[in-house]
């Protein structure tokens, strides 16, 4: 007897992505009538979900199930956006003009604090 796998479709596919919101909205539902449910997921999942919800917008529109990226894609767009803020703005170049060594503080390089960690290890 084979139990795997489970699904002939990949988890990739928007036919999992459709079967995941409805099981979903079927727990939610049981669970917390009247609730909208909310799925997270990664990049490519999430694409497909937010495909899936386009699709279907009379059964998974915006207002019967809520879809997010995952904590970490987030993350990863702000510090992205912070960084282009950032860019070429000077802000690198103010503990230089300040007269601030940096290589013996370790403020910005990582390669002396780790020089330094291992040396003591090596004591």
């Amino acid at each position: 007897m084979q139990v795997m796998p489970l699904f002939t479709e990949k988890a990739q596919s928007l036919a999992i992505m459709l079967h995941t919101i409805n099981v979903v909205k079927g727990m939610v539902e049981y669970l917390n009538p009247g609730q909208i449910p909310v799925l997270v997921a990664d990049t490519l999942l999430y694409a497909l979900l937010k495909k899936s919800q386009f699709t279907m917008v009379d059964i998974h529109g915006k207002e019967k199930v809520f879809i997010t990226m995952s904590g970490l894609h987030i993350e990863l767009a702000a510090l992205r956006m912070a960084g282009k803020w950032l860019q070429g703005s000077g802000w690198t170049s103010v503990p230089v003009h300040a007269g601030v060594n940096l290589k013996e503080r370790h403020i910005l390089y990582c390669k002396p604090v780790i020089q330094r960690d291992s040396d003591m290890l090596t004591k």
